[in-house]
């Protein structure tokens, strides 16, 4: 749950970063919570109670009523409001400062769950991309594992197969070597800011052992801001800046 103290007069954001379903309590009777839904469906427990929401929907538990929530769907994206104010005194106790201005995405893209799930938002340009490239594709059991863990869990096991036959067919080469995990620590380590996790950390080390800039990946916010090892002061992402 990444949180950061808001500066005077700005609204404190919370973001939650737990797969569903989310389960939150509060035994807390100094204020109320008011929640309205965007996407997916949820339900406001109170005693006695419990209200089913969906898109366009919302509830309050009135102060001095002990409450919790409880996410329903696969996904869902709802606004939690807290009155009085001092929540967000809790999330920045109980969190870690995300290290950036702006919300994250949704989602983190990988580039192989968008190139098989038609539904995404960037599958159009990775197909294409993917079509035309005639370059060797290589990655890192790190990333292979993330990728496997979200596209079982977001698009469902008939994906999760797809990817793991491409892989038994030689699709992508999978490179790890002696020093990759003291590499890849230290990778993470340098922008610790950024709140940069190993798995990217993973990638950035292997370009440099591959002797590459070029990327394929739709992760703007980390990869614009990661200096290559060697060969050039930025990454190409692909298919981005194709």
């Amino acid at each position: 749950m990444p949180a950061a103290r808001p500066a005077t007069g700005a609204r404190p954001a919370l973001v939650l970063r737990r797969p569903p379903p989310i389960r939150l309590a509060s035994a807390d009777s100094g204020g109320s919570l008011g929640i309205v839904e965007f996407d997916g469906e949820l339900t406001l427990i109170t005693p006695g109670a419990a209200s089913t929401l969906r898109a366009g929907e919302a509830a309050l538990a009135p102060r001095g009523i002990p409450h919790a929530y409880r996410v329903e769907s696969e996904r869902a994206r709802f606004l939690v409001v807290y009155t009085p104010g001092g929540f967000a005194d809790f999330g920045a106790a109980a969190s870690v400062p995300a290290g950036f201005a702006d919300l994250p995405p949704a989602d983190r893209v990988l580039y192989l769950p968008a190139l098989l799930d038609r539904r995404d938002r960037w599958h159009q340009a990775a197909a294409e991309w993917y079509s035309r490239c005639a370059d060797e594709l290589v990655t890192t059991p790190l990333v292979l594992a993330e990728t496997d863990y979200l596209a079982e869990r977001r698009l469902g096991s008939t994906y999760a197969a797809a990817i793991r036959n491409d892989l038994a067919a030689g699709a992508y080469e999978v490179k790890w070597w002696p020093q990759a995990v003291g590499e890849m620590v230290t990778v993470a380590d340098r922008y610790t800011d950024s709140a940069l996790g190993l798995t990217d950390a993973s990638l950035v080390a292997l370009a440099a052992h591959v002797e590459t800039t070029r990327i394929a990946t739709f992760d703007e916010r980390h990869f614009r801001n990661l200096r290559p090892l060697r060969g050039g002061d930025a990454f190409t992402l692909l298919p981005l800046d194709a």
